[in-house]
């Protein structure tokens, strides 16, 4: 028998057999895999021949956690999420806008997890948008806050 192996990236290896299915860096019990006879992309550990060689106990039934296989195919990329930025932008920027800015940033992935791919793309726009107006801001109130400090 053979399976497909779907990466973090919505990248599909395979065909494999079961020892290269096992064998493979993006293998995990929680790796999303998906065989003949299924009509749903499924967590490894739900199979039980692949829950065996995990030497854990087979499930009952296998149980789809995701979408079919054409849903998965016409997935787009997720949008980028700004939060590392945002996070930045809070510690060393204007803090209000920044924290909007974390706090779009912060819906993407959940957007995106939920199928709602606009959502997480305006999502996306508004956190970059939300980040640069922190920057800005900062950059504007950095010679006030020079001037202030020099005469206090």
């Amino acid at each position: 028998m053979h399976y497909w192996l779907a990466t973090s990236d919505h990248e599909k290896i395979g065909p494999l057999t079961l020892e290269q299915l096992c064998a493979s860096p993006h293998f995990n019990p929680d790796a999303l895999v998906w065989r003949a006879g299924l009509t749903s992309w499924v967590a490894a550990s739900q199979l039980p021949e692949v829950a065996c060689s995990l030497g854990i106990a087979a499930p009952v039934t296998a149980v789809p956690v995701t979408a079919s296989v054409e849903q998965y195919d016409t997935m787009p990329e997720r949008p980028r999420t700004y939060l590392g930025w945002a996070i930045a932008a809070v510690v060393l920027c204007c803090m209000i806008p920044a924290i909007v800015s974390v706090v779009y940033a912060t819906l993407v992935s959940s957007r995106y997890v939920e199928g709602d791919y606009e959502g997480a793309r305006h999502a996306s726009a508004m956190a970059e948008m939300w980040l640069i107006v922190s920057i800005v801001f900062g950059i504007v109130e950095l010679p006030f806050y020079i001037v202030l400090n020099l005469f206090s």
